[in-house]
């Protein structure tokens, strides 16, 4: 003792002990309320995420709905082509009909039966037009 260290007595050791169990005490108490924070907070990421699929799936639904009855491109395309068609038809009926008419050489009936053809097609591309465009 005489080199000035000076040897804790037991009582000291002791305290020092207690004052060290006491900070680990704390420690873990506060790794314990951290540790549930974390997983209250997975928890509701988890539910969160539920919520998120199901409304996605929801809509992945829907579409998936409205999809089938869509047309395809390529029978829109389809279609329309058949549809340009028969108006060229029309037309081409019309300026046969307009020029029978203008040189005076058709027949009074013929003009009539032309008209209501051209009448009766256009009533026919209207009644398709109507059907299948909306």
């Amino acid at each position: 003792m005489s080199d000035g260290h000076h040897e804790p007595s037991l009582r000291e050791l002791s305290r020092q002990i207690d004052g060290i169990e006491a900070l680990l005490n704390e420690r873990d108490r506060r790794y314990d309320e951290r540790f549930l924070s974390a997983k209250e907070a997975v928890a509701k990421a988890e539910a969160a995420q539920t919520a998120y699929n199901a409304n996605h799936n929801d809509l992945t639904r829907k579409m998936d709905a409205q999809y089938a009855f869509m047309l395809s491109r390529t029978e829109a395309d389809s279609r329309f082509h058949n549809h340009d068609e028969k108006i060229d038809e029309i037309k081409k009926d019309l300026a046969s009909l307009r020029e029978s008419r203008s040189e005076g050489s058709g027949r009074r009936e013929q003009t009539n039966w032309l008209l209501t053809l051209a009448i009766g097609i256009i009533g026919l591309i209207l009644g398709f037009l109507s059907r299948y465009v909306k």
